[in-house]
């Protein structure tokens, strides 16, 4: 598709938990040879190494944040990698999309703006369970989220997608506060999965348990524009990380117009 939206009416979008862009980077380099749009999650490089990330393609151009952003560490203090999320666009739209500076690095959000057309894509990594402060953290996390979507849905068609370290309730069974959190968000601001969605595990646990945390999420008066999303197969047997893809097949031409607005709360 061009910058106009004129070409091509589907957009596919894949987000991914690559675990460490050092281990995957010839599965992300495939991905991008594939899908239109990539969201990446825990690509584990520091501030001052994130220009590695843009040798995965020619052809896009990378949006990234690192977890010491903020207060960047040098070389010689390196740690071992965590964390970091980033968004690869095809290049030719660099001039219609936006890097917005909301949210800390746990969240990557672009803004795509083309005539009748205007795009926001929200990529997560929260924080996951297990330490004494993490129902804190994701707390603190959701409400940060939870901004974004309220300020960029009156503008924009907002599509949530990342590992969100919880699952969104399909059922009455919730098993943890995570669950209860991220599912209470969505009902607060109207988010849920789309309607043809496919379901089931994508992270798989060391100790053999396996849970549904990665996510495509719309506000469900736009589900319909997000006309599918399936497991990433193609590129399956390249994938070294414990999280499997996704791919959304975006209706690119049903994102609204700004004068389009969709009440969230």
């Amino acid at each position: 598709m061009d910058k106009t939206g004129s070409q091509t009416k589907t957009l596919v979008i894949a987000t991914t938990n690559i675990h460490n862009y050092n281990s995957s980077g010839i599965y992300l380099e495939q991905l991008l040879k594939q899908y239109d749009i990539v969201c990446i999650q825990e690509h584990w490089l520091f501030s001052f190494e994130k220009k590695k990330l843009s040798e995965a393609s020619n052809s896009h151009t990378c949006f990234a944040k690192a977890v010491d952003d903020e207060d960047p560490i040098s070389a010689i203090q390196r740690p071992r990698g965590f964390g970091g999320v980033a968004v690869y666009v095809p290049t030719k739209w660099a001039a219609v999309t936006r890097f917005a500076t909301e949210g800390d690095h746990q969240f990557c959000v672009i803004t795509i703006d083309i005539p009748n057309c205007h795009l926001c894509i929200v990529n997560c990594y929260l924080p996951c369970r297990g330490y004494r402060t993490s129902a804190a953290m994701y707390a603190e996390a959701l409400d940060q989220l939870r901004e974004l979507i309220i300020k960029y849905s009156t503008t924009y068609t907002v599509i949530v997608c990342g590992d969100l370290n919880a699952s969104v309730k399909q059922s009455d069974h919730i098993n943890n506060n995570h669950d209860r959190m991220l599912t209470s968000l969505c009902e607060e601001v109207g988010f849920s999965t789309p309607e043809n969605y496919q379901h089931g595990p994508t992270f798989h646990h060391s100790d053999g348990r396996s849970s549904q945390v990665d996510y495509f999420l719309i506000h469900k008066e736009r589900d319909k524009t997000i006309c599918k999303v399936e497991f990433e197969r193609k590129l399956a047997d390249l994938n070294t990380a414990d999280h499997l893809s996704l791919i959304a097949h975006v209706n690119f031409n049903d994102c609204k117009s700004k004068e389009d607005t969709i009440t969230t709360l």
